[in-house]
């Protein structure tokens, strides 16, 4: 009789522990891709660079086998740019957020509870986006960084956070 007990205790708590990391959205959060330099190109709005292009493509190989359920952007085409790839490859909308409405972006990443997202930002709000998602700890981005890739477990208070990197040929 006590080992049932203990069993079914031991099952009851498991299940409440796979609850909470169920409510957990996990955040693939990156900085776009290198940007399009030169005369010729919208410089408030320029397209991803050939070594962008590539480097977007590393991202979605690097992202094939996650079950990515939603896909966001910035209003900027070096941010869908980035993402395009992999959510053309698992046939997702691409969701576009302004870039300066954080709160916003955060509220819609929390409506995937238990799934994971992607997010491409940029070197000023990707931090933010952390930090907001409840992650303590600093994210800095240089300006010139491209190929970090934030895995963030966010809970609903509190986020972990996971540095990796996607490059061209890797």
């Amino acid at each position: 009789m006590r080992r049932r007990r203990v069993l079914r205790d031991g099952i009851v708590m498991m299940s409440t522990a796979f609850l909470a990391c169920s409510s957990d959205v996990v955040v693939h959060l990156v900085r776009h891709a290198e940007k399009a330099a030169g005369s010729d190109v919208d410089k408030k709005d320029p397209p991803l660079s050939d070594k962008g292009k590539e480097r977007a493509a590393a991202l979605a190989s690097a992202l094939a086998a996650k079950p990515i359920a939603a896909v966001f952007a910035t209003e900027y085409r070096r941010t869908q740019e980035t993402v395009e790839p992999i959510a053309t490859a698992k046939n997702l909308p691409l969701k576009i957020v302004n870039a300066s409405d954080t709160k916003e972006l955060v509220r819609l990443i929390r409506e995937h509870p238990g799934k994971e997202v992607l997010v491409a930002g940029h070197s000023n709000t990707v931090p933010e986006i952390a930090k907001e998602l409840g992650l303590s700890e600093e994210i800095a981005l240089e300006d010139d960084a491209f190929g970090d890739w934030f895995v963030l477990r966010a809970a609903s208070k509190s986020a972990s956070v996971e540095r990796r990197r996607f490059d061209p040929g890797s």
